[in-house]
C-alpha cells in the first residue's frame, strides 16, 4: 500500500512539473520581445503592428538658449495718435479698428463753427494786409526821399509788420488743419476739416462716434505700422554676459506655441531695473513674421547664445538603465523575425526630442521608434 501511494505521489509531482514548464514556455512565447543567444527577437508582424522604425543618427543643431519674456511694440515713428487741433462735432468716420490705411487717407471728418470763424478771420486779415502793404510801400518810398517824417513811416511799418505776423499765424493754423489758404482767400470757406493718417498702417484704436463733441488734443484714433514693430525683452543680470548683437531669437505667443517667429538681437540695455533686476533689450523682427503681430502683444522669448551641430538620435530610442544608456541595434533578419542587440552609448545634451550621441560615429540600424513597448533588461 505504501509503495502504491509513493508511486501515485511521484506521478502527481511529475504532472505538476510538466504543467508549470508548459505554462512558462507559453508566457515566454507571448512576450513582445524574446531573448535568443543574447539577442532580442521581434517578429515582423509585431514590428509593423506597433509601427516601429529603424534608422540612423542624424545631424541636429543643439542650441543653448536663455528663456525669458517680452512684448511687441512699435518704434516712435511707427505709431501715430490722431487728434484734432480744433473743437467740433464728428461728422463722418471713414475708417474703423482693423482697417488698413495708407499715408494721407481720411480717417474722420470734424465739423465746427470755430473752423468757419478761423477762415473768416484769415480772409479779413489777408485783405487788411493787402491795404497796409500798399500804404507801407508808399510810405517807404516817401521816407527814402525824405518827403515824410520818420515817425509816420515807423507807425505804418509797425502796423504792417503786426498785420503780417497775424496773417502768417492764421495761415499756419489753417495749414495745420490741412486746409488750403489760397482757396480760402478766394472765398472758398469750409465748415469741416478732415483728419488724415500720417503713415501706412492699421487702425488699432478708435475713440470717436458720429455726432460726438471732441476737444483739441483729444486722441480720436491710433494707427500702427506693423513693419516698424520690434521685440522688447528683458534679461536678468546673470545672463547679460551671454548676449551679443546679432544672436537669433525664437519667440511665440503663450496662447499659440506652435507658431514660432524669429528675431535678431539689436541692442542690449546698459542699466538694471532696480525692481525687476533685469535689463531691457531690443530685437529686430524678421519682415516675414510681422503681419501676424499685434502692438502690445505679450510673448515668450528664447535667445540662442550658442549652437552646436552633432550626431543625434530621437530621445525615445535611448534606454536608460541607472547611469548607463543603451540603444537597440539590428544585427540580423531571419525568416519573420528581426534580431537586435543592446549597444551601450554615451549621450550629451537633449533638446526638443533629440539627444546628442558622443564619440560613437558608427551607429546604424537603430530601433528609433517603438522601444518603449519592449521589456528589455
Amino acid at each position: 500500500m505504501k509503495k502504491l501511494n509513493y508511486f501515485l505521489n511521484s506521478i502527481l509531482f511529475l504532472s505538476i512539473t510538466v504543467l508549470v514548464s508548459c505554462s512558462d514556455s507559453t508566457n515566454q512565447g507571448n512576450d513582445a520581445a524574446t531573448m535568443q543567444d543574447s539577442l532580442i527577437q521581434i517578429t515582423k508582424a509585431q514590428f509593423e503592428t506597433e509601427k516601429m522604425q529603424i534608422g540612423n543618427p542624424v545631424l541636429y543643431d543643439f542650441e543653448d538658449v536663455i528663456k525669458t519674456n517680452g512684448y511687441i511694440t512699435s518704434t516712435p515713428n511707427g505709431k501715430a495718435q490722431i487728434s484734432t487741433q480744433i473743437s467740433g462735432i464728428v461728422k463722418n468716420i471713414s475708417k474703423s479698428i482693423g482697417s488698413y490705411v495708407e499715408k494721407g487717407s481720411i480717417l474722420c471728418t470734424i465739423e465746427s463753427n470755430e473752423i468757419i470763424i478761423l477762415q473768416q478771420d484769415f480772409i479779413e486779415t489777408a485783405n487788411k494786409l493787402k491795404a497796409i502793404t500798399a500804404d507801407y510801400n508808399r510810405m517807404k518810398t516817401l521816407n527814402d526821399e525824405n518827403i515824410t517824417s520818420q515817425k509816420n513811416f515807423m507807425s505804418v511799418e509797425s502796423e504792417y509788420k503786426n498785420m503780417q505776423a497775424k496773417y502768417n499765424g492764421l495761415k499756419a493754423r489753417i495749414e495745420m488743419l490741412k486746409l488750403n489758404p489760397d482757396n480760402i482767400q478766394e472765398g472758398n470757406v469750409s465748415s469741416s476739416i478732415n483728419l488724415y493718417s500720417p503713415l501706412n498702417g492699421y487702425v488699432t484704436m478708435q475713440n470717436c462716434l458720429l455726432g460726438q463733441y471732441v476737444e483739441p488734443q483729444q486722441v480720436l484714433m491710433q494707427v500702427v505700422d506693423v513693419n516698424q514693430l520690434y521685440l522688447q525683452f528683458f534679461v536678468f543680470e546673470k545672463d547679460v554676459a551671454k548676449l551679443k548683437k546679432g544672436q537669433k531669437i525664437y519667440f511665440y505667443s503663450p496662447d499659440n506655441k506652435s507658431k514660432t517667429l524669429t528675431a535678431t538681437v539689436a541692442s542690449i540695455g546698459k542699466s538694471i531695473n532696480p525692481s525687476t533686476k533685469s535689463i531691457e533689450c531690443k530685437a529686430e523682427i524678421s519682415n516675414d513674421n510681422k503681419s501676424s503681430l499685434l502692438d502690445g502683444m505679450y510673448v515668450d522669448v528664447n535667445i540662442v547664445t550658442t549652437k552646436n551641430t552633432a550626431l543625434s538620435l530621437p530621445t525615445e530610442a535611448i534606454i536608460k538603465s541607472g547611469s548607463n544608456n543603451f540603444v537597440l541595434q539590428k544585427v540580423k533578419e531571419e525568416n519573420d523575425n528581426y534580431y537586435f542587440t543592446k549597444r551601450p552609448i554615451k549621450t550629451g545634451m537633449s533638446v526638443n526630442g533629440f539627444t546628442e550621441i558622443v564619440g560613437d560615429k558608427n551607429l546604424n540600424n537603430i530601433l528609433i521608434k517603438g522601444v518603449y513597448n519592449l521589456k528589455v533588461d
